[in-house]
């Protein structure tokens, strides 16, 4: 594909991975403290279904286990944690793109998560720090870049990784709708980052009766053309 503007390829990959690191780390936040209030109020299992939502296996019975695992282990690919320290190296090498003042909410939130992984704090309110600190980074963004081009491949990863996550936890078709036209609002300011043939696929699997993410080939086929729909 062609880039355009003064982004090399390797940048875009980094501005699209932040893009969905950063709402990884951000969606995963709600989601885990959405499921860990439901199991303090007593629905013990709750927490497995998180887990086998993201496809990670878990043992019944261990669930301040997996919850703490979940938000601090680094060597954990799908920990929060690990999320957040992928979203900063990204921004690390996106200064310049991005802004310092934009990169430091990135770096803040990294902090809040490291300070609470070593006192391995189990109370995941005390995490709503990072989560306040994901949305300013979205609104310094929004303030400070100028790159048209830049902003839209960040958007693009934003808007995959809601989608996919989205998806996975069987949200409403509406939502996932909602987010899937901003989407494409997305193809429409650029449309040399996107797969047509896929984004076309997910369009007609996004409709009243086609969707149903509790069957599983469904739901692996959409989430593999929702994963290899941007060409970066």
């Amino acid at each position: 594909m062609t880039y355009t503007g003064t982004i090399s390829a390797a940048k875009a990959n980094r501005l699209y991975w932040l893009g969905r690191y950063a709402e990884r780390t951000y969606l995963n936040l709600h989601l885990l403290r959405k499921y860990y209030d439901k199991t303090i109020d007593g629905a013990q299992t709750e927490y497995e279904d998180y887990f086998n939502k993201l496809d990670i296996a878990v043992e019944p019975g261990k669930m301040h286990e997996f919850f703490i695992q979940q938000m601090y282990d680094t060597k954990n690919p799908t920990s929060i944690i690990s999320d957040i320290e992928r979203a900063n190296d990204n921004a690390i090498v996106l200064r310049e793109e991005i802004t310092s003042e934009t990169l430091s909410y990135i770096q803040l939130s990294r902090c809040v998560m490291q300070e609470s992984g070593e006192k391995q704090e189990s109370n995941i309110t005390a995490l709503q720090p990072v989560t306040d600190y994901l949305l300013a980074f979205w609104g310094s963004l929004e303030e400070r870049l100028s790159n048209l081009y830049a902003i839209n491949i960040l958007h693009a990863g934003r808007l995959l990784e809601g989608l996919d996550m989205h998806i996975r936890f069987e949200y409403p078709l509406a939502k996932i709708r909602t987010r899937f036209d901003l989407l494409l609002g997305c193809v429409e300011s650029d449309a040399t980052l996107f797969d047509h043939k896929l984004i076309g696929r997910i369009d007609e699997m996004l409709v009243e009766g086609h969707y149903v993410p509790t069957d599983v080939t469904y739901r692996q086929t959409l989430l593999g053309y929702l994963n290899n729909a941007v060409l970066l």
